[in-house]
């Protein structure tokens, strides 16, 4: 609280999403990994595995369709009012209101367990994600068990030291070895990327904004803000 009105903020760890930038290496080639736990991701949330074909397209510096659900300039240019592909990568997951096959709302299925990171090797912190996205690497985990997995370690303040104590703990030791070799390299234990959201009402007037925080080593350098409202 503060005279006339209040302040207040929230700390958001991005680094236990899905990293839209991650569907492609540092050399713009598919990350073939990645691309495959993005449609599992998909699937789970009810939604095409093929729509990962338009957003590889929305990011990749060519302008040819990856597939049957791709979508380059020459489909975005038969729409009205569309924004063109960027070729570049994302820089706010609400781009992906703009690609094909997420239009309608079908954007909000999948929001919550994505993100859109500057960097294209970034891990899953498995510590910090939620318990959907963790569910959807293998078709036989439910999103159920594994939040009463989270909810009994949080509850403890225990944490995972690494991947291999994930494989460990029920409900992931019936994860497939296919579906471990998948992820693998996709997940981790640590946290280098946030978003801070600050609120601000005074005199009855609302302001908010955000900025984009990035960790690395001991120093924390602010990225990326935006005065628009969240």
């Amino acid at each position: 609280p503060v005279d006339d009105g209040y302040v207040s903020g929230v700390l958001e760890d991005q680094s236990g999403k899905f990293n839209l930038n991650s569907l492609l290496k540092a050399d713009g080639s598919v990350n073939k990994n990645a691309k495959k736990w993005f449609e599992k991701l998909l699937v789970k949330a009810g939604l095409p595995a093929q729509l990962s074909e338009a957003v590889i397209d929305w990011q990749d510096a060519d302008d040819e369709q990856t597939g049957s659900m791709g979508a380059e300039s020459g489909y975005y240019r038969g729409l009205q009012n569309s924004p063109m592909p960027p070729n570049a990568k994302f820089h706010r997951i609400e781009e992906l209101k703009q690609i094909r096959g997420f239009e309608d709302g079908k954007y909000k299925l999948i929001a919550s367990y994505i993100s859109a990171l500057p960097s294209n090797e970034t891990k899953v912190n498995i510590n910090t994600a939620p318990a959907f996205l963790l569910a959807s690497m293998d078709e036989k985990l439910d999103a159920h068990a594994v939040q009463q997995l989270l909810d009994k370690k949080n509850s403890a303040l225990d944490k995972f030291n690494n991947t291999a104590e994930l494989w460990q703990a029920e409900p992931f030791t019936s994860v497939s070895a296919e579906n471990k070799a998948i992820v693998g390299d996709l997940l981790g234990v640590q946290s280098n990327y946030f978003t801070a959201k600050i609120e601000i009402e005074l005199s009855g007037r609302k302001r908010q904004f955000s900025s984009e925080l990035v960790r690395k080593d001991k120093d924390v350098y602010v990225a990326y803000r935006s005065m628009a409202p969240f």
